[in-house]
C-alpha cells in the first residue's frame, strides 16, 4: 500500500472512533473487526483511494450510527453511570479538599487585625490605656 494512502486510511477509522462516544470492549471489538473487513477488501479488489472504500462501506457517521443501533444498550448504559459516578466521586474529593485548604488558610491568618481595647485595673479603679493598645510605647 501507499504510505498516503495508508495514513488516509488511519485518519478515515480515527474519524468513526470519534463518533463511537463510548469506549468499550464491543466498540473495540467492532473496530478490529472492521479494520479487517476493510483490508480484506482492499487486497481483494485492488483499491487504492480511500474514496473506493468509503463508497464501499460508507461514511465514518453512517458506521458509527449502525454499531449503536447493534451495541447492547444496557451495557453502554451500565458503563456511561460508572463514569458519571466517578465523575461526581472526584468533583466531591476536590471540594472537600479545596474545603479543607480555605478553611486551614483561614486559620494561619491573624486574628483580629482591628482596633482592641485593653483595660487594666488600678487597685482602686478600672482605666484603659489607649497608648499601650495602640503600640506607643511612650
Amino acid at each position: 500500500m501507499d504510505k498516503s494512502f495508508e495514513r488516509a486510511l488511519k485518519k478515515y477509522y480515527k474519524e468513526i472512533r470519534s463518533f463511537l462516544i463510548v469506549r468499550t470492549r464491543e466498540s473495540q471489538k467492532f473496530m478490529a473487526e472492521f479494520c479487517s473487513s476493510v483490508e480484506d477488501y482492499i487486497e481483494a479488489n485492488k483499491i487504492q483511494t480511500v474514496d473506493a472504500v468509503k463508497e464501499h462501506f460508507g461514511a465514518p457517521e453512517e458506521i458509527a450510527k449502525a454499531f449503536l443501533e447493534t451495541a447492547q444498550l444496557g451495557y453502554i448504559r451500565k458503563r456511561v453511570r460508572i463514569k458519571n459516578t466517578i465523575l461526581i466521586i472526584m468533583l466531591a474529593a476536590f471540594l472537600s479538599w479545596f474545603t479543607y485548604l480555605t478553611i486551614a488558610f483561614i486559620g494561619t491568618l491573624p486574628n483580629g487585625g482591628g482596633y482592641g481595647v485593653e483595660t487594666i485595673m488600678d487597685s482602686a479603679e478600672t482605666t484603659t490605656d489607649e497608648n499601650f493598645v495602640i503600640g506607643d510605647t511612650a
